[in-house]
């Protein structure tokens, strides 16, 4: 008689590269999880440390850990590898310089499985590595933004769906089966590689919920960080290739109309914190970009100022690019058109003169 394959609760899918100095104290936080019945994949990207020695240590003391080894491709390479091989039910995506609160899993597995949720968002903290302080991050999940319940999804907040949460994936548990039906992939690309992949899951997503615990703290200012400034740096366009198959993903499955003011919110927002992490032949570059190919790509050409959340941000739209929003919030404000609530005629007004014309075919 065949055994029967034990199911882990869930799968915990770890890049490493490079990450000896706070490798140990990441697994320490997972292997000593409260909730044991739960996988460990830590893929080796490559490291030239002593990362992987790390790992082998640590896999020869705790059986439910895993180690592949690959040449050096990249955290979204890295963790489609371990997405090959979960066999959890949930699915965890973790940073090897992160740590983790003892009960994570436990209590993120139970809000899931007792609701059956697609996707459930811990809260976090930040600790800042250069001065060894710890800070409390509340606008990492924007309960403004939330609607009144606790589960939910896009059809519950659609002008918020890509705002109300940050598009990382550690701070997210995911059923692997829901994961999978979707054929959700991370993209290999320098920067911002979980974006197309969390943001995809949000708006598929059919129940979706959040958690006010403080689960995880999030390490930043790390050497070989992929949020890192050097990352935007090597590759300032990177961050954009997301966006361009995100766009694809929502026509693809008839959703862009519905997303469509949150999408071009989160981008405007990203966009303009790009720029403060990029040197000056790179923010030209990005610029460059923007009037070329983003502008009209994403639809800003018919988009206003009522259009965006925060109007700070349009301000800055509008400094950088004069040509583009300055000249048509003008030309907006001189002359409009539209309807009457009949339908029979249209309204045009210029400079405050209004000229009423019967529309062809209605009587």
């Amino acid at each position: 008689m065949a055994e029967q394959q034990i199911i882990p609760r869930v799968s915990v899918i770890i890049p490493v590269y490079n990450a000896e100095k706070y490798l140990r104290e990441c697994l320490d936080s997972v292997v000593n999880q409260t909730l044991k019945d739960i996988e460990i994949i830590c893929v080796n990207d490559g490291s030239t440390d002593n990362s992987l020695q790390i790992l082998e240590e640590y896999a020869s003391q705790d059986s439910r850990i895993r180690i592949i080894n690959q040449e050096n491709q990249g955290a979204g390479s890295a963790r489609n590898k371990g997405l090959e091989i979960a066999k959890g039910e949930y699915l965890s995506f973790l940073d090897a310089d992160d740590y983790f609160e003892p009960n994570m899993f436990e209590i993120m597995y139970e809000r899931s499985k007792t609701n059956d949720l697609d996707i459930v968002i811990a809260s976090s903290r930040q600790f800042d590595n250069i001065n060894k302080k710890t800070y409390e991050a509340e606008w990492q999940i924007k309960a403004q933004l939330l609607p009144d319940k606790n589960i939910f999804n896009v059809y519950d907040i659609p002008k918020y769906i890509f705002n109300f949460s940050i598009g990382w994936c550690w701070d997210k548990l995911f059923r692997n089966e829901f994961i999978k039906e979707n054929n959700l992939k991370f993209q290999n690309i320098t920067s911002t590689n979980d974006t197309y992949f969390v943001f995809s899951a949000m708006f598929l997503a059919k129940k979706i919920s959040t958690i006010d615990n403080v689960l995880i703290t999030k390490r930043c200012f790390v050497e070989n960080n992929l949020s890192g400034i050097n990352s935007h740096n090597k590759d300032p366009l990177c961050f954009l290739e997301a966006f361009y198959e995100l766009k694809n993903k929502l026509i693809e499955t008839n959703m862009y109309t519905l997303c469509e003011q949150s999408l071009l919110n989160f981008l405007a927002h990203l966009f303009l914190w790009h720029l403060t992490t990029l040197n000056k032949s790179n923010q030209k570059l990005l610029k460059k970009e923007f009037k070329t190919k983003v502008y009209k790509y994403f639809n800003f050409n018919q988009k206003n100022a009522d259009y965006f959340y925060n109007k700070t941000e349009f301000s800055k739209f509008q400094i950088l690019f004069p040509d583009l929003f300055l000249y048509k919030n003008f030309i907006q404000k001189i002359i409009s058109a539209k309807t009457t609530c009949d339908e029979k005629y249209k309204i045009i007004t210029i400079l405050g003169i209004r000229i009423k014309i019967r529309r062809k075919g209605k009587q």
